[in-house]
C-alpha cells in the first residue's frame, strides 16, 4: 500500500498546478459584480434586522419578512421602510449607511475562525 502513496501525491500536485493555472486565467468583472450588488438590496435585511433587534424593536424579523418576502427591493422603497421605523434618528442614519457593498456581517470573524481552525489541523 505504501508504494501507492507516491501516485496519490503526484496526482494531487498535478491537480493543484492545473487549478492554479486555471485560476490565473480568470478575470474579475467589477462592473457585473457592482450591478449584482445593486440589484439585490435584500442582502441588507440581515443588517437591518440585527440593528432593530439590538435596539429592542419587537417583531424585527416579521417586519422585514413582510417588507422583503417575494418582492424586488428598490432603494427608494428601502429608504421609505427605514424612515417609517420607530427608531431614533441616530439609528436611522446608521441604517441608511448600509449598502450591499459595505455590509459584510460577521464574515471577517468567520474567516478568522476558519483560518485558526485550519492552522490547528496543520
Amino acid at each position: 500500500m505504501q508504494r501507492n502513496i507516491g501516485v496519490a501525491f503526484a496526482h494531487s500536485v498535478i491537480a493543484y498546478a492545473a487549478t492554479s493555472k486555471g485560476l490565473k486565467k480568470l478575470e474579475l468583472n467589477s462592473y457585473r459584480i457592482e450591478q449584482d450588488l445593486e440589484s439585490h438590496l435584500e442582502v441588507l435585511a440581515e443588517a437591518i434586522q440585527t440593528v432593530l433587534r439590538r435596539e429592542g424593536l419587537e417583531s424585527a424579523y416579521e417586519r422585514l419578512k413582510e417588507f422583503t418576502r417575494g418582492k424586488t427591493l428598490t432603494l427608494p422603497a428601502l429608504r421609505l421602510f427605514i424612515e417609517k421605523l420607530p427608531v431614533s434618528d441616530k439609528v436611522r442614519q446608521e441604517l441608511f449607511r448600509f449598502t450591499p457593498q459595505n455590509y459584510i456581517g460577521i464574515a471577517d470573524k468567520l474567516v478568522d475562525i476558519a483560518v485558526k481552525d485550519a492552522r490547528n489541523v496543520l
